[in-house]
């Protein structure tokens, strides 16, 4: 996958759920997390196929898991992408969602360091 379709594909999935997957028992983020019986899934999260994923990944870095031999080449070859997309998601996406200058500016500054289109968020 290019960088351009896990962009969009991470944005559109955020969008879609509209709220972070954020655990407030542990107070993190989760890749998979279950919430008033629906299952949220973070930006690196909703890359990673459903007979991939596994709960131990749970509190593990993305990089960690790749070190690890995480076998999803759309997250392996996208890593950088993928990790500033978590971060977002994390960060500004958790406090503000994308209707915020923050969350918009850090956005744009993603797709300028990584030479993508934001077509997706208008």
């Amino acid at each position: 996958m290019k960088p351009q379709q896990v962009f969009d594909k991470v944005i559109t999935h955020l969008k879609t759920q509209g709220e972070a997957a954020f655990d407030e028992e542990t107070d993190g983020c989760c890749y998979r997390l279950i919430k008033n019986g629906k299952t949220l899934m973070c930006a690196a999260g909703c890359l990673i196929p459903d007979d991939k994923y596994n709960p131990d990944f749970e509190c593990l870095t993305i990089t960690h898991l790749r070190d690890e031999g995480l076998d999803v080449p759309v997250i392996t070859e996208n890593i950088s992408l993928v990790q500033k997309l978590q971060n977002f998601h994390d960060g500004l996406f958790k406090m503000y969602g994308f209707d915020h200058p923050e969350s918009r500016a850090y956005l744009v500054a993603i797709a300028k360091q990584e030479k993508i289109s934001l077509d997706i968020l208008n």
